[in-house]
Order: C-alpha cells, then sequence, then structure tokens
C-alpha cells in the first residue's frame, strides 16, 4: 500500500473529538503540513479545541525519512505545553502507527493514521502521563 500522509508533502486538515482524563468530549479542528527536505521531513501540526477559546497545541516533528525497504522511521519533536518527544513510525498494511514518550519517560503515547482513500486519513490515539490516561482522541483528515 502507499501512504499519502506524511509520505509524501502536503497540507491536510482535521476535525474530531478530543477526550480528557474523564473521558468528557471536545471538538478540535487541526491543520498539518509536511514539508520534505532531501535527508529530513518536517510535519508541523496545530490543533484548537474549539469549546475552549485559545486552548491549542503545536508539534514540530523532525522526521528522518524512510529507508529503501523499510517500514520504520525515527522522530522526534518539539511541543511547548508537554517538552521534547522521541518516537517511531510503522508501517503496517493500511495503517501508520506512532509510539512516542519523552526523553525522561514522564509522558508516552500512540496514535494511528489509517488510510481511507489517498486523501482521507483517520486519527487515533492517547497520550500518558506517568501511565495514567491524560487525553485521547479522534479525527478525520483530509488532503487539501
Amino acid at each position: 500500500m502507499t501512504h499519502t500522509f506524511l509520505l509524501s508533502p502536503g497540507i491536510w486538515l482535521s476535525r474530531g473529538m478530543l477526550y480528557d482524563a474523564n473521558n468528557q468530549p471536545m471538538d478540535i479542528e487541526g491543520r498539518s503540513e509536511i514539508v520534505h527536505q532531501s535527508d529530513l521531513w518536517i510535519h508541523t501540526s496545530q490543533m484548537e479545541v474549539l469549546s475552549n477559546m485559545g486552548a491549542s497545541a503545536r508539534n514540530v516533528y523532525h522526521i528522518r525519512p524512510f529507508a529503501e525497504g523499510k517500514v520504520i522511521t525515527m522522530w522526534d519533536s518539539e511541543n511547548a505545553a508537554l517538552g521534547n518527544f522521541e518516537g517511531r513510525f510503522m508501517l503496517v498494511a493500511d495503517s501508520i502507527i506512532s509510539q512516542f514518550q519523552t526523553s525522561g519517560g514522564e509522558f508516552s503515547g500512540v496514535e494511528y493514521f489509517k488510510k481511507i482513500s489517498d486523501g482521507q486519513y483517520q486519527s487515533r490515539g492517547m497520550v500518558f502521563e506517568h501511565g495514567k490516561l491524560l487525553s485521547s482522541w479522534a479525527s478525520d483528515l483530509e488532503r487539501q
């Protein structure tokens, strides 16, 4: 399967739900931009909580391009609220799975992107703080 999210440059818009540690839902909107350089991919994402004006999260991922024939690559990111993360992306059939944690291990999580079509993906994920659920989300991404 050929993936279009992350593996191709582009802009994606997302809409969905964010759930807090008590599973209380909040509407979210986001934007992701993926830029490919020869030895680095940069994925900048911004997410806003619509019911809480001003609440947002921004991540800048620095991704090593997948080596020829490989299905796993490493990444690191900057998150102003939670700190710097290190993780990996794994290609598994119709999905891109991401596993990550902060360098000190206080925050960790997982996210997956399921391909629906070349222009649509679904994202699901969760973040833990010291092993306890901090938040989770479900969103739909559409390529612009």
